[in-house]
């Protein structure tokens, strides 16, 4: 079953409520309806600069653009993490998490969220 990412909700909601269509939404974006529909549904990614161009594009408050940046990151398939500039350690360390994240329970996640200050259920993403 196919459901809508957080920033999709988010996207999808207001659009609607302002009476506007996804066709129209899209070629404002520069991309086509399926496109948009995919990257609503969480089966692309959400490209970059998106988050700036759909909180202009539906006239979004600074609080609402804010909410969907932070949905947005809840919403992301992937992340690309430089690493330049860290040690041996660092990098080691970023690797074996990527690696070893679908493995972890979610009071292990709960626990790491703690340790780095996210607020724990998702807090602070």
């Amino acid at each position: 079953m196919n459901q809508l990412t957080p920033f999709g909700r988010m996207v999808r909601k207001i659009r609607i409520d302002q009476s506007v269509r996804l066709k129209e939404m899209a070629e404002h974006l520069g991309v086509s309806s399926a496109f948009l529909s995919a990257v609503e549904m969480g089966k692309k990614n959400i490209p970059e600069g998106w988050v700036q161009e759909t909180a202009k594009f539906l006239h979004m408050s600074l609080p609402q653009a804010e909410e969907l940046q932070k949905l947005a990151m809840q919403s992301a398939r992937e992340v690309k993490i430089c690493l330049e500039g860290q040690d041996d350690l660092g990098r080691g360390l970023t690797a074996a998490f990527a690696r070893r994240l679908p493995e972890l329970s979610p009071e292990d996640k709960e626990r790491i969220s703690q340790i780095l200050n996210l607020g724990g259920k998702h807090g602070g993403i």
